[in-house]
């Protein structure tokens, strides 16, 4: 290969390189409105968010071990998570009176939730369930 080929090459692959990652889309990011910790107002139902703009992570009972459980779910855009454990489902995400509703895509199941601090996360008034999430905690 020559001078003149081997340069070629050279800035055909820089070229290249800055195509592919000029290409590369951001992730999709959460509206911030939606950004904190929830917990569902049903005390049927022990189940916390932890949302971020890059992140969607719920905490849950186990049902078979009594454990604080852990679960990622994936952001689809500034509105709409899907939830890729238990049933898979899109919800969307809306405020109502400043509680967050989660409401599925088929807009049948809807569930409520208020802000809470992070170290309400796998609290019950038992106290805190094993594997919660904070140092000391197990």
């Amino acid at each position: 290969m020559n001078f003149r080929s081997s340069e070629l090459l050279s800035m055909f692959l820089c070229v290249a390189i800055f195509l592919g990652c000029a290409s590369t889309p951001d992730p999709p990011s959460l509206d911030p409105r939606f950004v904190g910790v929830w917990r569902n107002i049903d005390s049927r139902y022990l189940n916390w968010w932890r949302l971020s703009q890059e992140t969607a992570t719920n905490f849950g009972v186990d049902e078979f071990t009594q454990n604080c459980s852990i679960y990622a779910a994936t952001i689809i855009d500034g509105q709409t998570i899907r939830v890729d454990y238990g049933t898979t489902a899109l919800a969307d995400l809306s405020f109502e009176s400043d509680h967050l509703i989660f409401l599925d895509s088929e807009k049948s199941l809807r569930a409520v939730h208020r802000r809470v601090s992070e170290s309400d996360i796998c609290l019950t008034p038992n106290g805190y369930l094993l594997g919660a999430p904070y140092p000391g905690i197990r």
